[in-house]
């Protein structure tokens, strides 16, 4: 028998008649009778008999039947499987966020995947570069979303967008500043600054290092900007955060300025360097540019 006379057998033993298997199959009654009289041809003796009362199942249908529900069982799972590995639902979706974006841009991001991807697992953590970089390695996660992501070995990098550092203050601490603001004016002012093992941290301490005369009357290291965000609503002193740490909940803390100093910034993804991105992970990166986008404006 082939796979479509099996597929048509379980539907009629099933159903019970020929009208009702051509309704669970989606083809007309015809074109199922076709089918069935080909198939006891092939076989050479009759599967069900007809009666007043409809098609009843002949002693050789019952013993056969058992065996095409496992096929037409494994045909529906391996259907499943196939359209799973299409849409990428067949697995989670396993992503590690840069904290600022996990509680900015990425819950917004994630309910919209959700959306669409209804029947697939969502795996979310937020790491920090090294960390992601180690969960990948282990394979924790299979796609890390960064800061400034930079090459290394065994990964690859797929870029994103671009975001831009701003400054944030507690309410009210500039009443006469423009909505630009310089390295400079931060002078004489207590700094908040990100760990400079974090890419961004490096990369903003590098940067203000060139700025001469840049003295400010305290120095307070944290390792997220998210804490930093804290402290400056706290009043403890002012600080240089990526925009989506300052854009993100309990921005109505702090006023935010633009940082008028010419640093590039880069958001991507990193995965393993043979990993294949699904059909699904590429929705959610989408999905995760729109928001971030939205929220830089």
């Amino acid at each position: 028998m082939r796979l479509r006379q099996i597929e048509v057998f379980y539907a009629i033993y099933s159903a019970g008649s020929i009208s009702k298997a051509g309704e669970l199959l989606g083809v007309s009654q015809p074109a199922i009778s076709k089918v069935l009289r080909h198939t006891e041809d092939t076989l050479g003796y009759q599967l069900f008999e007809r009666t007043a009362k409809g098609l009843v199942p002949t002693r050789e249908a019952t013993d056969l039947f058992e065996g095409a529900a496992r096929v037409f069982n494994e045909v529906n799972r391996f259907r499943a499987r196939a359209a799973g590995t299409k849409l990428g639902t067949d697995k989670p979706l396993r992503v590690a966020l840069a904290p600022s974006i996990g509680l900015s841009a990425g819950p917004r991001a994630v309910a919209n995947f959700a959306q669409k991807f209804k029947d697939m697992s969502i795996e979310i953590e937020t790491f920090h570069f090294d960390e992601a970089v180690n969960a990948l390695r282990t394979e924790q996660t299979d796609i890390a979303i960064a800061y400034q992501p930079y090459p290394r070995e065994g990964m690859r990098i797929i870029p994103i967008t671009t975001a831009k550092f701003v400054c944030v203050t507690p309410r009210g601490h500039w009443l006469n500043k423009p909505g630009q603001i310089t390295a400079r004016d931060l002078a004489g002012e207590s700094v908040i600054y990100l760990n400079v093992d974090a890419p961004l941290g490096h990369l903003l301490s590098s940067h203000l290092e060139n700025v001469s005369d840049l003295q400010q009357s305290r120095r307070i290291v944290v390792n997220t900007y998210y804490i930093a965000k804290m402290l400056v609503a706290s009043g403890a002193g002012i600080a240089i955060v990526d925009e989506y740490a300052a854009r993100g909940p309990s921005s109505g803390d702090v006023d935010i300025y633009e940082f008028a100093e010419n640093i590039g910034l880069s958001v991507g993804a990193i995965v393993r360097e043979n990993y294949n991105i699904s059909v699904s992970e590429r929705a959610f990166l989408d999905a995760l540019t729109l928001e971030l986008r939205r929220i830089s404006g």
